[in-house]
């Protein structure tokens, strides 16, 4: 399987040409992986995937399977805000 260049926003001249081109290949080659697993006797039920990439659900629809999605922001907010709990946490005890 040959790889697909996707061009940079700025080769690409826009933005809005780059997420086409994401989505266009992106859509493409979720759908090629996830037929292979298949094949390879790991089937896919369930597709989690980030809201930053939502044309996922629509593959995962198209090939009959549940859609997940995460929100990559909030895992990072919550990352974010335990280190900074712990690190008052230390500071206060002293350790």
């Amino acid at each position: 399987m040959g790889a697909t260049k996707l061009a940079m926003p700025t080769e690409a001249g826009t933005v809005e040409a780059f997420l086409e081109r994401l989505e266009a290949i992106g859509s493409r080659t979720l759908a090629k992986l996830i037929y292979k697993q298949a094949h390879a006797g790991h089937p896919v039920s369930c597709l989690v995937y980030d809201a930053f990439l939502p044309w996922s659900l629509d593959v995962a629809k198209g090939l009959g399977l549940i859609g997940a999605c995460f929100f990559t922001q909030d895992l990072f907010s919550l990352s974010h805000s335990l280190s900074c709990v712990s690190w008052e946490l230390k500071s206060t005890i002293g350790r």
